[in-house]
């Protein structure tokens, strides 16, 4: 079919709808089609996934997933050109599951109205010379396209071979392979052609294709202007990336399975993908015609060259600029589902390790350490032990811990982190990641950073826990044998874990050799150190000692704290709630235990409690106070050790929710029966009901003092 030459200008402002926006080429696309100035509106099976992409205000997020007509055809109302990039490559019948979901896309888009859809897919594929049955994973997407075009809407399918960019899969199988392996013997499959085309190149076409008028229903060949064998890929990536030649030895005996078993051991790329993708190989997937140029002109300074390509990537991740990577899309066969809250599962069977201990260091310069976690700063205590767990799952068909990390500093919500995945992140606060290892059930690993109530100023508290859901006895013999190593694995952290950026430990994983480079060779562009974006800055205020040059904090000795968070919301306006909560010698009238508070000044009071049957005397002072927002204290004197604070916040002019925090270290046997039974925990929501009545009952406060009181060593304009 022939048409008009057009330009890449958005003729009109169009909504279109991106299905794989979690992925590495959606995940690309949806921000370009933005800039373009269409309407983007994605299909995600998860909207958590996208909270934290920069793109996402900017977009309309909808929940639902390609295999449901209904929630398909609710998200394609009103969408002028859908983008169909999904695929289950790596699930067992994946070519079943793809048909289906083509199948149900395909005619929801036609009852709703749909004017384009836009898909891309791989090479046709043709039968090898030798008679080796063509790959299932070509096949499968050739069927996709089939389906497609069939529906009755114009179907525009971009058929690329091998995408060469920063984090695609096809890229870091060449990588890896290239850099790791000087000497190697290849299947014959090094010797066929192929027409690789820049990640860049690719994202020209899909998005041009918004704008395109004519009614198009065809497919397009889309390579770039280098036509390669795998075997000369290899040596100009060595070249490219100033690697001393490879020797490179093809022989026959190397069949596809076995070639992507290793290409599972060398490359982080794992068996799962790695098979369907080196089974493609054995295929040409070179472009039979250039009619696309007829619809959609060349980028400016024309298609990039497979050397050019290849630069643009190692600089990317030289700079640690990888925009989205292959692995951003959830593992297959991968666990999906979130933490679950405690009484969902407390009455089941569950295994929790819990640790917590202080750090000598602000929680902005702890956080900054945690949230660096993992890829090439990696775990910063027993790099052998991780190392050890990443090559046993990947030995029995996991993912193991050569994903690393899309970049250095930042991670989203759903980003891929080495064997485990970003369930949830409150900047300054939590990390909460999801285990994809295999594994005989289900796991997460959760990292917190607070304030040390019980300490002076600058010192943190940092709060681990390990949560394990058993599947069957496998499981709970797993967590049996696991968890005498869990000390060994975390408890290394006490001693070094690193600080600001300049303080970042030697790669744990990852390609880059910890090797100098050779007498007279350059070194690799992938071999550099990456270079440090803080994002986001660093808070205000830091204290200089923990800014800018290497530190080692030191975590002390495990604790044995108690921390108990309860919330109430009360029936009387925000500065009620808080001006009772300042009359301290009113707590009798609601707090169970305590005999009396007699206040010694406008900070410190004295406190008589009785806990089982024992009197307790001790005093506190007043570390933290801001009318109608906060309340801090903690004991200075006396045999009970504990901190608190209470928030206050307003839900309307009639109705706040109070916050209270109390942390304790218990003393005694009863006190640390009472802690382990959960009568500690029991007592304050008893206490917070307690006050509740108390001030909805009076409706008024019986006084308030409304001063200020700094933190020690804060500054208020930061906060």
């Amino acid at each position: 079919m022939s048409g008009p030459h057009h330009d890449a200008a958005p003729r009109s402002r169009r909504t279109v709808l991106v299905t794989g926006a979690t992925g590495y080429i959606g995940g690309r696309l949806a921000p370009r089609l933005i800039e373009a100035g269409h309407d983007v509106r994605c299909l995600t099976r998860s909207a958590g996934r996208l909270r934290d992409v920069p793109w996402a205000a900017e977009a309309e997020i909808v929940e639902g997933d390609v295999l449901d007509y209904d929630g398909t055809r609710r998200a394609l109302a009103g969408v002028h050109v859908a983008y169909y990039l999904v695929h289950s490559l790596g699930t067992a019948h994946f070519q079943d599951v793809d048909r289906r979901a083509a199948q149900t896309f395909a005619a929801a888009a036609k009852d709703a109205g749909v004017q384009r859809i836009v898909y891309l897919g791989g090479p046709t594929p043709v039968p090898s010379r030798d008679g080796t049955p063509s790959s299932a994973h070509l096949l499968s997407r050739d069927e996709v396209a089939a389906v497609l075009t069939a529906s009755g809407v114009p179907t525009v399918t971009l058929r690329a071979a091998v995408i060469i960019g920063s984090g695609s899969a096809s890229f870091e199988m060449l990588r890896y392979l290239t850099e790791r392996l000087p000497v190697m013997v290849t299947p014959r499959w090094v010797n066929t052609r192929i027409q690789p085309i820049a990640v860049r190149d690719v994202l020209h076409y899909l998005t041009a294709w918004a704008d395109v008028p004519d009614r198009v229903d065809r497919s397009f060949d889309i390579g770039g202007p280098d036509v390669l064998t795998y075997r000369e890929m290899m040596i100009r990536y060595a070249r490219v990336a100033h690697l001393r030649p490879r020797t490179i030895i093809p022989v026959g005996v190397l069949s596809p399975w076995l070639s992507s078993q290793w290409v599972n051991l060398v490359t982080p790329v794992p068996g799962a993908i790695a098979k369907p993708l080196v089974a493609s190989l054995i295929h040409e997937a070179v472009c039979h015609e250039q009619d696309i140029r007829r619809y959609v002109p060349d980028p400016p300074g024309g298609l990039k060259g497979f050397d050019e390509a290849v630069a643009l990537a190692l600089v990317k991740i030289r700079d640690a600029d990888v925009e989205t990577r292959w692995s951003t899309a959830t593992w297959t066969g991968a666990p999906a589902e979130p933490l679950p809250t405690d009484p969902d599962w407390s009455g089941g069977s569950a295994y929790v390790d819990r640790k917590t201990r202080r750090v000598h260091a602000p929680p902005e310069a702890l956080w900054d350490v945690i949230v660096r976690i993992g890829g090439e700063t990696g775990w910063y205590s027993s790099p052998m032990a991780w190392a050890l767990r990443g090559w046993l799952d990947r030995l029995i068909g996991g993912v193991g811990l050569r994903r690393g990390r899309r970049d250095p500093v930042e991670l989203y919500v759903g980003e891929a982190l080495d064997f485990w995945r970003v369930e949830e992140i409150q900047h300054g606060r939590l990390l909460r990641l999801r285990a994809e290892m295999l594994l005989p059930g289900l796991a997460w690993l959760e990292l917190k950073v607070e304030p040390d109530l019980l300490s002076p100023a600058h010192v943190s508290r940092y709060q681990q826990r390990a949560v394990f859901l058993p599947r069957g006895l496998a499981g709970h013999l797993y967590w049996y044998c696991i968890s005498p190593f869990h000390h060994v694995i975390f408890g290394g952290w006490r001693a070094t874990s690193p600080g600001p950026p300049s303080a970042a430990p030697p790669p744990a994983t990852g390609p880059r050799s910890s090797r100098s480079p050779r007498r007279g060779s350059a070194p690799s562009p992938c071999r550099r150190r990456p270079r440090h974006r803080v994002r986001p800055p660093a808070a205000p205020g830091l204290p200089g000692r923990y800014a800018g040059n290497a530190k080692c904090f030191h975590f002390s000795e495990e604790l044995v704290m108690s921390t108990v968070t309860e919330s109430v919301d009360v029936h009387v306006p925000l500065h009620t709630a808080y001006n009772q909560w300042t009359q301290f010698e009113s707590f009798p009238n609601f707090m169970g235990g305590v005999e009396s508070v007699t206040q010694i000044d406008a900070t410190h009071n004295h406190w008589i409690v009785n806990v089982a049957g024992a009197r307790r005397e001790f005093d506190t002072e007043i570390t933290e106070q801001h009318p109608d927002e906060r309340v801090a204290w903690k004991s200075t004197g006396g045999e009970t050790k504990h901190a608190g604070v209470v928030t206050f916040h307003r839900l309307s002019d009639t109705d706040t929710r109070v916050t209270i925090q109390l942390d304790w270290e218990p003393e005694g046997l009863v006190e640390n029966v009472g802690d382990a039974i959960g009568a500690d925990s029991r007592q304050v929501k008893k206490d917070a009901k307690a006050f509740k009545e108390f001030i909805e009952q009076r409706g008024l406060e019986t006084g308030g003092w409304r001063g200020n009181v700094e933190a020690p060593g804060s500054r208020r304009d930061t906060y």
